[in-house]
C-alpha cells in the first residue's frame, strides 16, 4: 500500500494520505475516484477558461476589450503637451 500510494500524483496522494484505507482494494478504488474528480475539475476548468477566450474574442475591436485611439496621417502628435 505504502509502495502504490508513493507512486501517486502529488494531488492525489495529499488526497489519499487523508483517508485511512483497511486494505490496497479500498486504496486503489478511492485513488481512482479522486484522479476522475480532479480530471473532470480540470476539463471543467478549461472550457470555461476557453469559454471565457471566445467571449473576449467577440468584441468590436481587434485589441479585445483595449481602446486604442487611431494615427491619422497628417495628424500631428500630441507630446503630451
Amino acid at each position: 500500500m505504502n509502495h502504490f500510494e508513493q507512486g501517486l500524483k502529488g494531488e492525489i496522494k495529499q488526497i489519499i494520505a487523508t483517508y485511512a484505507c483497511a486494505n490496497y482494494q479500498e486504496m486503489y478504488q478511492r485513488a481512482v475516484k479522486v484522479a476522475r474528480i480532479i480530471d473532470a475539475t480540470e476539463i471543467e476548468n478549461k472550457e470555461k477558461r476557453r469559454a471565457k477566450r471566445e467571449i473576449g474574442l467577440g468584441e468590436s475591436n481587434s485589441q479585445g476589450s483595449r481602446n486604442f485611439r487611431r494615427f491619422k496621417s497628417g495628424e500631428k502628435e500630441d507630446k503630451g503637451k
